[in-house]
């Protein structure tokens, strides 16, 4: 029995290891404080969220001498929490999320002329089973397995218990939130995660082009300079009519004018299957 068991409780305790080294990254550790103060005076800007989030930033970590100082500062003020409300929760009830389909596809900037396309597999993206008043959570991204549990509102938490982000995939039904937090981690180590927030609505965009206007979430995103135009557009589909989830779709663009090897589109589309 030992034999059966042992790897079986090795692979739970390295999938919350996992969790637990990501959720660190995540986190803004001893400057987390300073987001709980930005977020507690914002409480009631509601659809000013994002201005007030930077308005607190400017004045709670204006003045700081040390750099580095300031930009921990000033992410963790600026990073909402995830929402622990919406128009309905999550049913406690087994949950099972399918990749069905979908592709990537590179265009021609120029043209949108499709040059290159490959399917996306079939797999499972993640389990969800009731535990308690939540969900246990278990899923492998980028080959290492994940293991954590998310509140009704699929809210996910630091092992402190401090909201941490919404969940690392989106909730498996629509539940209604004004808005959605997911934490982006640092691009190199002694820097600060960043916080996107997705607004929710109708997406007015057919991404997977079956003419149905789903209900969602979206970010779009762009940064340009002297000699380069850069862009991205991220939505989280869910049917209308059974508020499953349905897709993801991705795009990120990039134009440059000295090096047209540096010119892309690229497109993500992810289509699911809940049971």
């Amino acid at each position: 029995m030992r034999r059966v068991w042992l790897p079986l409780l090795l692979g739970l305790a390295l999938a919350q290891a996992g969790f637990e080294q990501l959720a660190a990254l995540l986190s803004f550790g001893p400057y987390e404080p300073v987001r709980q103060q930005a977020n507690a005076a914002c409480a009631q800007a509601g659809d000013n969220l994002p201005a007030c989030l930077q308005q607190m930033a400017a004045s709670l970590c204006m003045g700081q001498r040390d750099p580095m100082v300031y930009v921990w500062c000033s992410a963790a003020a600026s990073a909402p929490y995830p929402l622990r409300s919406g128009e309905r929760s999550l049913p406690l009830r087994p949950y099972r999320v399918e990749i069905v389909g979908g592709y990537v596809r590179e265009r021609d900037p120029q043209t949108n002329r499709v040059l290159r396309e490959r399917p996306i597999p079939p797999s499972t993206l993640y389990t969800a089973t009731p535990q308690g008043n939540g969900f246990l959570v278990e899923e492998t991204i980028g080959g290492t397995p994940f293991r954590y549990f998310a509140d009704p509102y699929w809210v996910i938490y630091t092992p402190q218990g401090t909201p941490l982000t919404d969940g690392l995939n989106p909730s498996p039904l629509f539940l209604g939130k004004p808005y959605l937090v997911f934490m982006v981690p640092p691009p190199q180590q002694g820097f600060p995660p960043s916080a996107s927030l997705y607004k929710v609505g109708r997406l007015a965009d057919d991404f997977d082009g079956d003419g149905v206007a789903e209900l969602g979430y979206l970010t779009v995103g762009g940064s340009a300079g002297q000699r380069f135009t850069s862009g991205s557009v991220h939505a989280i589909a869910y049917d209308p009519n059974t508020l499953v989830l349905k897709y993801q779709y991705l795009l990120f663009a990039n134009q440059s004018d000295e090096n047209p090897y540096l010119n892309f589109v690229q497109e993500r589309l992810i289509r699911y299957q809940v049971r």
